[in-house]
């Protein structure tokens, strides 16, 4: 049985990975003449994609082929939704997708982890050594045996940090991407 292609755009995605969606919208129909085509921007305006879905049924389906998503730097990338027909163009969705490496190609030697992780990786050596009688330099201070609770606040600090970006990264069909303390709604237009 073929995966089923979702009915919204994506959250996240690998670059190199094929990626398709489908929508809807009742009073844009793409019988009715209306075509819908996105605006992909990097966030710090180094990528640009734009794309022209297909007409489907009464939607339309969306494809971001290998190819153009092998060339999307990971990271943030902003996008809104046009339709258009006869001179006529609304807006009709804008969000973000987050690009991630494509592992497969990615240099092995290439530091992965994200800022928080390097900061509690980071953290946590220096309280290991610090425990071993060690006065330690992190971030461009020295912590000696009387700087103890700044080192431990410091230390609780990161490990927030980092498991709360853990805690964001947790995703899944019955779990949108985000922080699972909070819930998310998604309104889809009613048919």
């Amino acid at each position: 049985m073929a995966p089923q292609v979702p009915a919204y755009e994506p959250l996240e995605f690998s670059a190199g990975d094929t990626i398709q969606w489908t929508r809807e919208f009742p009073e844009h129909k793409s019988g009715d003449g209306w075509v819908l085509t996105y605006a992909f921007r990097g966030e710090k305006g180094d990528g640009k994609l734009d794309l022209t879905a297909v007409p489907e049924q009464a939607g339309y389906l969306t494809t971001i082929t290998s190819q153009q998503s092998g060339l999307m730097r990971p990271g943030v990338w902003k996008w809104e939704a046009y339709v258009t027909n006869a001179g006529v163009r609304n807006r009709v969705g804008k969000g973000s997708t987050t690009v991630t490496p494509n592992l497969a190609v990615t240099d092995f030697s290439q530091d992965l982890r994200t800022t928080a992780k390097k900061n509690y990786d980071n953290a946590m050596e220096a309280l290991a050594n610090f425990r071993l009688g060690k006065t330690v330099s992190l971030n461009g201070r020295v912590y000696t045996q009387h700087d103890v609770d700044d080192l431990i606040k410091y230390v609780d600090y990161c490990t927030n940090a980092w498991k709360l970006e853990e805690a964001a990264n947790v995703t899944g069909p019955d779990h949108p991407a985000g922080d699972p303390r909070k819930i998310y709604v998604r309104l889809i237009p009613h048919i």
